[in-house]
């Protein structure tokens, strides 16, 4: 099974949103970083399960971590 991709936008008011794209058919959902659980499935729209490891989640809080160091 293809892991699905993470990026991290940033929002105006600091508040993180992980964006996770669907390997199979490309869709994009959007979630905020801080009401996501490592260990989470979301079910796509094409009905491909796009599975939210720890190691994931952990990868992209580091990089809002590092965002929000360098621009406090």
């Amino acid at each position: 099974m293809k892991e699905p991709n993470l990026e991290l936008e940033i929002v105006d008011n600091n508040k993180a949103i992980l964006v996770v794209e669907c390997p199979d058919c490309g869709d994009k959902s959007n979630f905020l970083l801080d009401e996501v659980s490592p260990g989470t499935s979301v079910l796509c729209n094409c009905g491909g399960v796009l599975d939210l490891t720890d190691n994931n989640l952990k990868s992209i809080e580091q990089k809002f971590n590092e965002l929000n160091k360098n621009n406090p």
